[in-house]
């Protein structure tokens, strides 16, 4: 299964995404920019079903390789969420030049999220560096729900 729904900037999910610095309301991607630092292979062949494809509205593409071994309940949340269409059209609310950008809120305010139940937190021993993608939550533990972010840096 691979998914895809419209974004006003580059979004992470759970894990990877392509290499893409993101500007407010926009998407920009510096020439001067170094190679991506990848946590995980990028190919995006080998499990489709663990692929989700942003397009963005500037015509661009963001491809983010989901792990489930990382975060299984995270991730099929993500996927599940995709399906139903619930991201289509949301716009990242929330971008820290150099850190990174959070997306997600279907109110576009950061502090919504679906109907669906908050998830247990998942936590793992994977570092949050450029290109990876992490769930959003409060400072509960177990709040995360349907927002996320991707890392421009390691934070």
């Amino acid at each position: 299964m691979v998914s895809r729904f419209l974004a006003s900037i580059a979004l992470g999910a759970v894990v990877l995404a392509t290499p893409a610095i993101a500007k407010k309301k926009q998407l920009s991607v510096k020439p001067d920019t170094p190679p991506m630092q990848y946590a995980v292979d990028t190919s995006l062949n080998d499990d489709p079903d663990n692929i989700l494809l942003l397009d963005l509205s500037n015509g661009g593409r963001v491809a983010i390789r989901l792990m489930p071994q990382w975060a299984p309940h995270h991730v099929e949340r993500i996927k599940e969420l995709a399906r139903q269409g619930f991201y289509d059209g949301v716009k990242v609310h929330r971008v820290i030049p150099g850190c990174m950008a959070q997306g997600g809120c279907p109110q576009g305010t950061g502090m919504g999220g679906s109907s669906k139940p908050d998830l247990k937190a998942e936590f793992n021993a994977e570092p949050h560096v450029r290109g990876v993608c992490s769930m959003a939550r409060t400072s509960a533990p177990h709040s995360a729900n349907s927002q996320f972010f991707i890392c421009f840096d390691e934070i």
